[in-house]
């Protein structure tokens, strides 16, 4: 394991990390590795997502679409 410091957390943050890990029943170290481990190590699936559904729109298109179209596109929405 590694020790990791953490300098001039500000007063209010320091009170929702606490009353956060009350709420969960951990200690505040145990809520911050909690923390840290669902947002830095494990990949953006939110992303992922996003991009399979691009993927999917971009296939409904079989060809370019000109700027043209899209601002008739633009226009015919706001009827």
């Amino acid at each position: 394991m590694v020790n990791f410091t953490l300098k001039n957390i500000p007063k209010e943050l320091h009170k929702r990390l606490k009353q956060k890990a009350e709420q969960n029943r951990r200690s505040l170290n145990q809520e911050i590795i909690e923390l840290l481990e669902k947002n830095v190590s494990v990949p953006d699936i939110q992303a992922m997502e996003v991009l399979n559904k691009a993927k999917e729109i971009h296939n409904l298109f079989p060809g370019m679409v000109s700027h043209k179209e899209i601002q008739a596109y633009k226009v015919k929405g706001r009827l």
